[in-house]
């Protein structure tokens, strides 16, 4: 895939394959109530240019699926593939799309999938608050931590 070179926010578009993996509504809902964020796009999202599409993916399609949960949009913190944990730097560069996407969205429920997700919402380690409901009066939503599929593919367990 070409890169996009209107995104200079980060270092990130130095070295991804894909710049700027935007979110994507999936399911047969005209308007999803629910938005997944999780952190960034994986090397398999980077190659193909869409969120969730690795094992990562494949993983939450199945928990949804098993909830009965057909209809979301589904997007990540950060935007770029990065090579480790994205820096605060790569979640501040991209605070500005998340924030418009939820505006664009305006989802009932978010589902903030493992730490930067939720530190993006909330604060704590997501191993103490996954599950937790927390309304946030400045989104108009409800946000739910949760652990996010990597992590679960991991450790199963912890499913």
């Amino acid at each position: 895939m070409p890169r996009n070179p209107s995104c200079t926010d980060c270092d990130l578009c130095q070295s991804a394959s894909t710049v700027c993996i935007f979110g994507e509504q999936r399911g047969n809902g005209s308007s999803p109530q629910i938005m997944i964020v999780g952190e960034a796009p994986g090397a398999t999202e980077d190659a193909l240019g869409r969120p969730f599409v690795g094992k990562s993916g494949d993983e939450l399609k199945r928990i949804l699926d098993r909830a009965g949960i057909d209809s979301y949009y589904v997007t990540n913190v950060v935007k770029c593939f990065p090579a480790g944990t994205p820096e605060p730097g790569h979640v501040k560069a991209c605070k500005p799309y998340l924030e418009e996407e939820i505006k664009d969205v305006q989802p009932k429920y978010i589902l903030a999938l493992g730490n930067t997700a939720w530190h993006r919402f909330g604060r704590g380690p997501i191993t103490e608050n996954a599950g937790k409901e927390i309304y946030s009066a400045a989104l108009g939503c409800w946000v739910f931590p949760a652990l996010h599929p990597a992590a679960i593919l991991r450790a199963p367990g912890r499913r």
